[in-house]
């Protein structure tokens, strides 16, 4: 996955949240939870598929006669509103790894690598991770191959940043909302062993602010054939992230023209907050989050480049182009 697919995909992402609004996020700031919930540990639990104990950070991991963590989210509908099954025209899960484990403790160690093979399902959720739910893995499972990234390690990592993966749940979300269930819950675990991967966004060893290098704790993407009614909360954060081989990757449409009048110092680059003269899918998503109001505007001064108080359509298309063509 090349930079320009990344940001092509963010141009589409960012363009349908801004002008249509028919997709609604799902995440942490309409009320997903996550854990991660441990099957055995040394000295305190065999590992013997039954569930023991939760309290962890987001993470799959596995040694065969130790321990196994699965990561579980429940993502609540209720951001849906009374959208019916049939108008729910996709659902994505986004997810990224953002460092390598290498042990639990003693008795847990891992390679340093990241697994392989990352297993996702979907299961009809209450709202409440608990530790039960470790095994909701019978409805759909779907298999994500991180090989198409190299070996993935926390080298790598310091590298290449967080690596992000897509993951389509449009049929099963459609049965779930069907069911009359709450909830969209979703199981990740890993069969290749010894490996520990973590999938939150708190950096290396589960440590550090919130976002760093600009992972995300995982959410879900619904799009819309209409507007949903009822309950519906403001425009949702976008948050776009780099497909992985689970999904279509998303082709841009060409880009509406737009003329911006900037009055910044020459050299200046719309959208580029740190200004390292690079527009990255994380200053994108700042860009559009000040738009729709969910992030104040000194989080990022060079998105509202006309300097109008406000960062605008035009503007947010801008920095795509930025972030697809360089800062000229």
């Amino acid at each position: 996955m090349n930079r320009l697919q990344l940001v092509s995909s963010a141009a589409v992402l960012l363009f349908s949240q801004a002008v249509y609004a028919q997709t609604i996020v799902l995440d942490e700031s309409n009320g997903a939870v996550f854990d991660g919930i441990l099957d055995g540990f040394p000295g305190l639990a065999d590992q013997n598929g039954t569930p023991d104990f939760g309290g962890n950070q987001l993470a799959v991991g596995l040694r065969v006669g130790s321990t196994e963590e699965r990561g579980v989210g429940e993502y609540p509908l209720a951001a849906l509103g009374d959208t019916d099954a049939d108008s729910i025209s996709s659902a994505v899960l986004n997810f990224n790894i953002d460092d390598v484990l290498t042990t639990f403790g003693p008795g847990t160690e891992f390679t340093g690598k990241a697994s392989m093979e990352i297993l996702v399902h979907p299961f009809a959720g209450n709202g409440v991770v608990d530790v039960a739910d470790f095994l909701e893995v019978q409805r759909s499972t779907y298999l994500v191959d991180t090989t198409v990234f190299g070996v993935i390690d926390d080298a790598s990592l310091q590298v290449s940043g967080p690596l992000f993966f897509e993951v389509d749940i449009t049929e099963d979300l459609r049965d779930i909302v069907r069911e009359g269930s709450t909830s969209v819950g979703i199981v990740w675990r890993t069969m290749d062993t010894p490996t520990g991967t973590s999938l939150d966004n708190l950096g290396n060893g589960s440590a550090g602010p919130p976002g760093v290098g600009g992972s995300v704790m995982p959410y879900i993407e619904v799009s819309l054939s209409a507007p949903a009614t009822a309950t519906a909360p403001p425009e949702p954060t976008a948050t776009p992230t780099a497909p992985a081989t689970a999904t279509q990757v998303a082709t841009a449409s060409p880009t509406p023209t737009f003329t911006v009048t900037p009055t910044r110092p020459e050299g200046s680059c719309i959208g580029d907050c740190n200004q390292d003269r690079q527009v990255g899918v994380n200053e994108l998503v700042t860009a559009v989050n000040i738009a729709i109001g969910r992030t104040p505007l000194d989080a990022c001064d060079a998105a509202d480049f006309d300097e109008g108080g406000t960062v605008t359509v035009n503007e947010l298309v801008q920095a795509v182009r930025a972030a697809l063509e360089g800062c000229s």
